[in-house]
């Protein structure tokens, strides 16, 4: 009896064991299964941070490119004004050296001019004293 005894205990004992270490795996898989949670989760979050850092950055880029247009756009508006200007300041010059000359030659042309309008007055007073003479005779 006592024999007996000690195998049911032994029997129950192996069997509380065998429940025990089969509890053990499911709290041990149950860890695993949180454990694996808890990476999947830490990823999950890694990659929307990483997204929203990417998108962040793309905003970002887009605005230092915005502004390197913007600065290009003014850059080429400031050399086409001051372009304007030099083409301007040229016009101006070309047209005081033209002005210039017009009155370089107008004065010539009146000198011109006057000289022949008095060639003319004095051939006309010579005519005319030789007129006179000639009725004289």
């Amino acid at each position: 009896e006592l024999e007996r005894r000690r195998s049911l205990f032994r029997d129950e004992v192996e069997r509380l064991e065998l429940e025990f270490e089969s509890e053990g795996r499911r709290v041990q898989e149950g860890r695993d299964r949180l454990d694996q949670l808890a990476l999947d989760r830490r990823t999950e979050l890694r990659r929307a941070q990483g997204d929203r850092a990417a998108v962040a950055a793309q905003v970002s880029w887009q605005e230092v490119q915005a502004r390197e247009e913007h600065a290009t756009e003014m850059a080429q508006v400031r050399q086409e004004a001051a372009l304007q200007d030099y083409r301007q300041g040229q016009l101006e010059r070309s047209l005081s050296e033209l002005r210039a000359l017009l009155e370089d030659r107008t004065a010539a042309l009146r000198g011109a001019c006057a000289a022949r309008l008095l060639e003319e007055q004095q051939g006309v007073a010579a005519a005319r004293r030789l007129e006179a003479e000639l009725t004289r005779l």
